[in-house]
């Protein structure tokens, strides 16, 4: 990045200081969601949107945003119970991100949806988030006549 001038050295050590390996992981991510979601954008005609600033939003709110991104995920994504399948099984946070990033290269959800599932270097929240996303996506997918047994993501069985 510093060599093709997108960064200047200065804000590559800003962003990665050194013996910061979770961070580089972290940053990697981000950057992905953004390009993802700016190749989103210019297929589509539209800007790409900007972030809002300032608190986090409170337990009702962020539970709000939660279904809100699961109805997205939802409408927007193709064998959607392989994708929670990969979600349920995702054993640390870098797994939690690599999930969620192939929800923003397909469109189904966006870069600030990222940021709000996965905030920088809190991962008992991005652990939490996550089960929330999850039990809202277990109920739909239920719903849908697709039950969780076991380990697996099975159809019901119509009797």
């Amino acid at each position: 990045m510093v060599r093709t001038g997108w960064l200047r050295h200065d804000e590559f050590y800003a962003l990665l200081p050194p013996g910061e390996t979770v961070a580089a992981g972290e940053l990697r991510d981000i950057l992905l969601a953004v390009i993802y979601e700016a190749i989103q954008c210019q297929d589509a005609g539209q800007p790409f949107p900007t972030l809002s600033e300032g608190e986090p939003p409170q337990l009702d709110e962020a539970l709000s945003k939660v279904a809100s991104i699961g109805k997205r995920i939802v409408e927007h994504l193709d064998n959607l119970p392989a994708w929670v399948g990969s979600l349920r099984t995702a054993r640390s946070p870098s797994q939690i991100r690599r999930v969620y990033l192939r929800a923003v290269e397909r469109g189904a959800m966006g870069f600030a949806d990222f940021t709000f599932l996965t905030p920088l270097q809190d991962s008992s929240m991005t652990w939490q988030l996550r089960d929330y996303l999850l039990a809202f996506l277990f109920d739909v997918l239920r719903q849908q006549g697709i039950a969780i047994e076991g380990d697996e993501l099975d159809e019901v069985k119509q009797e």
